[in-house]
């Protein structure tokens, strides 16, 4: 697991996380709550389980494609149910961790 505070990942189409993935399970999360823009990719046995992405600004390319078990109670509607989600992950916002910065050139 890692936490992306660039916010580079979230340009990553499921196109791209299917191959990360393999036959792994991956879950892919953000939100941004001062645009109100969430997303969520799920992936297991190479297979997307759930897509979600919510873009107020763009709601072209908003998507929601598949369901979690739990969402039988809270389905994901708005960026809020997602960043729910985020918040709501125990292994998210651990106190240490690892900076890796990559210098280009």
């Amino acid at each position: 697991m890692f936490e992306d505070l660039t916010g580079g990942f979230s340009s990553r189409s499921v196109s791209e996380w299917l191959p990360f993935a393999k036959t792994d399970e991956l879950v892919f999360a953000g939100y941004n709550d001062a645009i109100g823009w969430g997303e969520l990719i799920v992936i297991a046995d190479g297979k997307v389980l759930r897509q979600f992405s919510y873009d107020p600004s763009n709601p072209e390319t908003n998507v929601d494609t598949g369901l979690l078990p739990a969402e039988s109670s809270t389905p994901l509607k708005t960026w809020i149910e997602v960043a729910s989600f985020v918040d709501d992950d125990q292994l998210y916002g651990a106190e240490t961790g690892w900076l890796w910065v990559r210098e280009s050139g």
